[in-house]
């Protein structure tokens, strides 16, 4: 979700007109006090209308100017705050931010705002409270909610992800990433025709989202529908073609519907644009096995197994090759260390033993 900007007016009593009454001089003086006001109102203005254009830096430096005049302008604290968070500038955000709460505590917007400045730099659990403090004040802060659900996210915490999903679809039923994120909740819990159905309504909502094409089709192979998946992954790569997460997850299915030149062409694409993916390894190593190769899968697995030697499935895998080679002191030392890493030593074991029935 985006931060909120503010425009003059909003806050009641932020910018007010100050009677000085000069020492001695009996009598009110208003020009002075008006002019700096002006000043500050002109800035404002040409501040917000760059933030509007897309010209942060120079935004900010007239917010500075703004502040410089009148360090109670509150407005000017909050919108330096957004432009120094689209910039990147996590922690002078959270400052101003925090500025513009110091001088009116009961604004939902500004917690939300940080809690998003302070999500963005990875401090999730004082985006958590802030998001928190924005539903405590506004109940019927949406934006608020799908911050918390997108933090819940990131911690795990499924089923609280989506609680709050559910809520800020309560507010605005239409919103498309808030199906989104809570088809991610679904798929966390293993919840998948959910998740799809999420994905689906995400997608009917806003077509151009490669992320919910890909995460449905994800949920289809988990759902054991791998066929329904190709065509959301190829809709994915029309969207963004760069996708890595798209080709791998389409040679997944393609190797589970045995397809498997597809699903290792896919693969090939995936360690191309990303070197040091294991899984891709791990993937088209196990297709070369599938495809009756197993010397052209040793490989991958080794190259796999160079890159993160406490992947058990792939020491499992190459057990299986090794022993498909007739490599049975290799293969035996694999299945210790796949043991060792977790994996089920009995079920690498069946593998084995049915392939040298076979040998016989």
């Amino acid at each position: 979700m985006k931060p909120r900007l503010l425009k003059i007016g909003v806050i009641v009593g932020v910018a007010v007109f100050v009677i000085a009454l000069l020492a001695g001089g009996g009598y009110w003086y208003w020009g002075s006090q008006k002019s700096t006001e002006e000043r500050a109102e002109e800035h404002y203005r040409r501040a917000l209308a760059l933030q509007n254009e897309g010209e942060l830096e120079r935004a900010i430096s007239e917010y500075t100017k703004v502040l410089n005049i009148d360090r109670t302008f509150i407005e000017a604290y909050s919108n330096r705050g957004v432009a120094r968070m689209d910039l990147g500038k996590y922690d002078k955000a959270v400052e101003d931010f925090s500025n513009a709460i110091l001088q009116n505590p009961v604004v939902p917007y500004f917690y939300y705002n940080r809690g998003l400045a302070f999500e963005r730099a990875g401090a999730l659990d004082f985006a958590l409270l802030d998001y928190l403090d924005a539903v405590d004040i506004d109940p019927t802060y949406r934006e608020a909610f799908y911050g918390l659900g997108n933090v819940y996210l990131q911690y795990g915490d499924y089923q609280r992800a989506v609680w709050n999903f559910d809520n800020a679809l309560r507010l605005e039923p239409e919103n498309p990433d808030a199906y989104f994120g809570r088809a991610e909740g679904y798929f966390g819990l293993e919840r998948y025709e959910q998740a799809i159905d999420d994905y689906s309504k995400a997608l009917q909502l806003e077509s151009q989202l490669p992320e919910a094409y890909t995460g449905r089709g994800v949920a289809y192979i988990e759902a054991g529908q791998p066929e329904l998946a190709i065509a959301d992954f190829e809709n994915a790569l029309l969207w963004r073609p760069d996708s890595v997460a798209a080709y791998y997850h389409r040679a997944r299915a393609y190797q589970r519907l045995n397809q498997l030149e597809q699903a290792i062409t896919d693969y090939s694409v995936v360690i191309e644009r990303d070197p040091n993916f294991v899984g891709a390894y791990h993937g088209r190593g196990m297709s070369y096995v599938q495809a009756g190769l197993p010397e052209q899968a040793l490989p991958d697995f080794e190259e796999s197994i160079r890159i993160d030697d406490t992947y058990g499935p792939t020491f499992a895998a190459r057990a299986i090759a090794y022993t498909l080679l007739g490599k049975d002191d290799e293969a035996e030392q694999d299945v210790d260390k796949a043991e060792e890493l977790g994996h089920d030593r009995s079920r690498i074991e069946a593998d084995i033993a049915h392939i040298k029935d076979q040998r016989q």
